[in-house]
Parts: C-alpha cells; structure tokens; sequence
C-alpha cells in the first residue's frame, strides 16, 4: 500500500487527498488547526467530491506522523513552506517530496535556505506546478520533439482570473485579507497565486531548449489598503540565456479568466488554452505559410489536473531531476518573482539572475 502524508487541510489538501484515494493510496492529512481538518471534513471534501472519504486519516496531533510514508506532500501556505520542509527533509529522508506553488515567499533568504536544505536530499524533490505536466503541454513536447515546427521566435504567457474565481471555490474566505493571498510578501497576489503562467514560460523555454531566464524587467500595480497589500497585475519581460525573449501576464481582476500560452515558431504558430468553458485545454497549431490548423482537445476537470500530477510524480520519483516540476525548477520561478518586484521597485530597471550561485544572495543582480 502506497502511504502518504499531506500538511495541510485547506484548498490543495483536499484536491492532493482525492486525487491519491483515486490511486487507492493510504492518505493521512495533518494540520495544527482543527477547525481546518473539521472543515475538509464537513465541507469542502464533500461540496467537491460528493462525500467524506473515511478512509482518510485527519489529525492534529503531530505523533501521527511518526511512521513511514512513501510520499509527503506540503499544502500549507506559501510563508511556511520553509520552516514545514526543514521538518519535511530532516525527517523523512527516504520519502519523495513535493511542496506546492509558490515554493516559498518572494525573498531571497527564503530561496537560498530552500536551496541548502534540499541539499541534504537533492533526488525526490518536486513542486506543484499542474499545468506543466498536463495533457496539452505533452502534446506541445511531442510536437516539438517531431522537429515540424522549428525553432521558437517568440513566447507569451497569460493567467488572468479575478479574485472571484478563487474565492468561488474559497467559500470559508471573505476575501484577500482573509489568507496570504492578500499579501505579496506572503507568497500571495498575482506574481505569487498565479505563478502557473511564469513556470510554465520558464518549461516551454526548456522544451525549446532555450535555457532558463536570466533577465526580468517588470511593471506591477499594487493594490495597497489596511488590511492588505499585494500585486493585482504584473508585466514581465523576459529573456534567457538561450536568446529567447518573451513576456509573461498574471492578474487578479480579469473576469471572465483567460489562461493561455502564444508560441510563435519559425514554421507554425501554436495557441495553448487552459480551462476552456472550464472542461478541457487545447491546443491549436497553424503550419506556416500554408495556414493548416489543427485542433487537439483534451476534456478534462480539476480533479483531473492533480490526478496527472500524482502520475507524474509516481514516474518520476527515482528520477526527479529530469521532470518538468522537479524542485528546482521551482525555485528558478522564485528567484524570477523575486527579481520582478526588485524591478518594479527601481523603475522597470532590468534585473539579472546568475544561476551559478546556487540561488545565493548573489544569484540576483540589480
């Protein structure tokens, strides 16, 4: 029996248990709070998903995770992802780990104490970026892998949704002043909550063979009141150390939500939709000159997203380093975010990252 544990009973605690009870894995969720693990049970398991699975194991006290667990997987809020993994990486060194987006708070001791720890364990390690390992984007790598579209000239990346749709499926949060969404240092906003649409430009460069990034120049408007203070919209203009060049969009006021990736390549042109009326992704590819298009669809639902994820994982938990979503990568998306609010805050100045500081104090250079 395969046995994992999740810290944390909120929103992605419940998608991660539902999606490993489909695979008949023994699921344990821990929280310190208990009107958290009362609320997956009573509310938001059941609204999603029909009813309470009492397979599922919940529980506060922290002697519950005194065995041994296949997988861990972290779902506590952004801010506390450092101090849960020091925890996480000491304790269960043989089990595979996976901490979901964004990887920490935008701060670069934050990145850098990440990075050391994961040195203790550095095989086995992943990150919750969904949309990197879904369906469509392993239709863009085979198409790409086929070598029929050339090479990429051009890459735009947008999620936009506004806060209604989070909050939607949020309903025991009155809004952003409820959660760290509603603070950017927190890991929240649009950089932070929204942060698919750059790691998956940071993917889709990899998929080129383009590199990763290493120069980010920023605008971001801040919504900034008593309660709350976080990016609403943010502009990234990116470059990496391939000579790819691109621009990536993340907002919490566009509604209805629109969440689609724009490549545009020597001999095509392709067109990644997320989310389509809600049930499917798509992919639309146009052969240049001749204008041929074709359309791949892939009927999905959210459950869908972190069933794929867990697949995913399975496959790839001896071989980490190779996956779209191994760690890393992760904390290639923080080092980026970092370096954009460092650009907004000196005038849209272009901001550099060198990657062989190992995610270090000088990995960022402004």
């Amino acid at each position: 029996m395969t046995n994992l544990l999740i810290f944390g009973a909120g929103s992605i605690g419940n998608h991660l248990a539902n999606a490993a009870r489909k695979k008949n894995w023994h699921v344990t969720v821990f929280d310190t709070d208990y009107k958290a693990l009362e609320r997956m049970q009573k509310v938001i398991y059941p609204s999603r998903y029909g009813e309470w699975d009492k397979n599922i194991v919940t529980s506060s006290n922290k002697e519950i995770t005194d065995q041994n667990f296949n997988y861990v997987f972290i779902g506590t809020p952004p801010d506390t992802h450092l101090e849960v993994a020091k925890y996480v990486l000491n304790k269960y060194k043989s089990s595979t780990v996976m901490i979901e987006k964004p990887l920490t708070s935008p701060n670069i001791n934050d990145i850098e104490h990440l990075f050391k720890l994961i040195q203790t364990k550095p095989d086995g390690n992943f990150v919750g970026y969904t949309h990197s390992v879904s369906k469509v984007i392993n239709k863009l790598e085979n198409i790409v892998r086929d070598n029929k579209v050339g090479s990429i000239k051009n890459l735009h990346v947008e999620f936009k949704e506004h806060w209604k749709g989070i909050f939607d499926a949020h309903p025991w949060l009155q809004g952003p002043k409820d959660s760290y969404l509603g603070f950017w240092k927190r890991g929240g906003g649009a950089l932070g909550e929204h942060s698919h649409a750059l790691n998956l430009w940071q993917h889709i460069s990899h998929i080129f063979s383009m590199g990763k990034i290493n120069s980010v120049s920023s605008s971001i408007e801040y919504s900034k009141e008593k309660d709350i203070y976080y990016d609403c919209e943010s502009v990234l203009n990116l470059s990496t150390n391939g000579g790819l060049k691109g621009t990536v969009l993340q907002d919490v006021i566009t509604f209805p939500p629109t969440k689609k990736a724009l490549i545009e390549c020597e001999n095509a042109s392709i067109k990644i939709t997320f989310n389509k009326q809600n049930n499917r992704d798509e992919l639309e590819l146009i052969h240049l000159p001749e204008n041929k298009k074709s359309l791949f669809e892939f009927p999905k639902s959210r459950s869908d997203d972190f069933s794929k994820e867990l697949d995913h994982i399975e496959s790839f938990s001896y071989n980490s380093k190779v996956s779209p979503i191994n760690i890393y990568r992760g904390l290639d998306t923080m080092l980026v975010i970092t370096a954009a609010h460092i650009s907004n805050k000196n005038n849209s100045r272009s901001v550099f990252i060198d990657d062989s500081q190992n995610y270090s104090q000088k990995a960022i250079i402004y």
